[in-house]
């Protein structure tokens, strides 16, 4: 089913019922091996012939061609939600890019020059390195600039182990719910994961301070993972805007956007608060203010997912208290 994910994200980036990609992307983005060729095309032939969400396929060269069924499940996204998905796209490619080159090498640390996955991605150099920041706090890769501009990220041993689960990996970074029906049965993608570890709310509770009482945080992190794992996104929404207004006065500021902006966190952190800022705020103004009309869309995991954004945010929270 990994393999339907990322061609539905493909068909709502591409606003079309016939997909273009290329195939190694593909092959990464559905959390497969650049090698596994064989293995896609035989779930492309099962998605054809035995659950009918595929009407034609076929690889020339290097370009991934295929025409989805009117069985296809499909998802309606606005310009926020695009932009957020090919995000999260780019972002598991380029990982699961880097994890299949580490296992084909004997050494520890590896090289590998991501300017060029820039093409087949439809990107530009610049969209990769703020992605590569991005990853690079949930997983210990080292970014640097190459000679000529390349991006390039060498890959810690311990980046590398929390690599090896990549069907976790695939959870934390994929974006949608999928139905996919066969006979009279429809199987959900489901996310189980807690949106703030168990871990980081121990250490937020351990927390203490003559000047703040974090209580209140603690108990907005424990709401949310009840919310997020009963997929209660207008839930999560709401309480992501409530955390983001609570935490300010920490850093010395009246609000999060003067914390994005003012606050000496580094040019990492800054980035990755700001991304938080202009989307789930927006997000959740959206679900809070939003009156009843004829057609109501509700929030989908893909809007509200920022748990990277999140506990890098926390983890500055504490480091700040000690």
């Amino acid at each position: 089913m990994d393999v339907v994910t990322a061609l539905s994200e493909q068909r709502i980036i591409q606003d079309n019922s016939v997909i273009k990609v290329h195939q190694e992307i593909l092959l990464l983005a559905s959390g497969l091996r650049s090698i596994q060729a064989d293995v896609l095309k035989s779930t492309l032939n099962s998605l054809k012939d035995k659950y009918d969400l595929l009407a034609s396929w076929n690889i020339e060269g290097s370009t991934f061609t295929a025409t989805t069924s009117e069985s296809f499940p499909s998802v309606d996204a606005s310009d926020v939600e695009k932009d957020h998905l090919i995000d999260q796209w780019v972002r598991r490619t380029l990982l699961f890019k880097l994890y299949d080159i580490y296992r084909d090498i004997d050494q520890r640390l590896t090289r590998f020059p991501l300017i060029q996955m820039a093409k087949p991605l439809g990107t530009d150099s610049k969209d990769l390195k703020r992605n590569v920041f991005y990853l690079q706090g949930e997983y210990l890769l080292e970014y640097r600039i190459a000679n000529g501009g390349n991006c390039t990220s060498d890959i810690t041993q311990e980046g590398i182990r929390l690599c090896e689960d990549r069907s976790d990996l695939f959870e934390r970074l994929g974006t949608l719910h999928v139905d996919v029906k066969s006979g009279n049965k429809s199987t959900r993608v489901k996310r189980d994961e807690l949106f703030v570890a168990e871990e980081r709310i121990g250490q937020l509770r351990e927390l203490h301070s003559t000047k703040w009482d974090f209580t209140k945080l603690v108990e907005l992190c424990e709401e949310l993972n009840i919310a997020a794992q009963n997929q209660c996104y207008l839930a999560v929404a709401m309480i992501l805007r409530a955390i983001m207004d609570h935490v300010p006065p920490l850093f010395g500021f009246p609000t999060f956007e003067q914390v994005v902006s003012n606050y000496k966190g580094g040019r990492a952190f800054k980035d990755l608060m700001n991304r938080m800022d202009s989307s789930i705020r927006h997000v959740a103004d959206i679900y809070l203010h939003r009156q009843i009309r004829k057609k109501q869309p509700l929030p989908s995991f893909q809007q509200v997912n920022c748990t990277t954004e999140l506990d890098v945010l926390l983890t500055e929270i504490m480091t700040i208290v000690h």
